[in-house]
């Protein structure tokens, strides 16, 4: 995809500081914005609410309701340093569980009820930590 954007229009940037999904890309084709995304299933669900959601959002002119829970973690969570992480996880009684199948795994997402988004200046979050998670939506809403 960067190579296509380079060749047609425009490179912005190609790899951005997040796990997963590091080798998202954008650019401009024909006055208009293209937005590549990972092949992944957890890596492309998690650009597409970094980077996507925030155009769509803006080019509309709203922005869309994402529904939070906070629950404490039930076991110590390990993240990359340098990196912002999107952690899929579970809520099961009254806690969020991580679902840790790796990025290329589709049932990372589907076991997920939402995900909880660590800066990348967190190295480690402890169990029983309180975190917010964000709820996959089950339908659209807009604010």
């Amino acid at each position: 995809m960067p190579q296509m954007i380079k060749k047609t229009g425009k490179l912005l940037f190609h790899g951005i500081a997040v796990k997963p999904g590091k080798p998202t890309a954008a650019g401009i084709i024909s006055d208009r914005l293209v937005i590549g995304l990972p092949g992944y299933p957890t890596s492309a669900l998690s650009n597409f609410y970094i980077v996507v959601l925030p155009v769509i959002e803006r080019l509309l002119g709203v922005r869309f309701a994402r529904q939070k829970k906070r629950a404490p973690l039930a076991q110590k969570v390990f993240s990359t340093v340098g990196r912002y992480e999107f952690l899929p996880v579970r809520l099961e009684k009254g806690k969020a569980v991580p679902v840790l199948r790796g990025s290329s795994a589709i049932t990372s997402l589907a076991f997920a009820d939402g995900f909880v988004e660590i800066d990348e200046n967190t190295e480690v979050l402890g169990a029983e930590d309180v975190v917010e998670v964000t709820l996959f939506p089950r339908g659209v809403v807009c604010n």
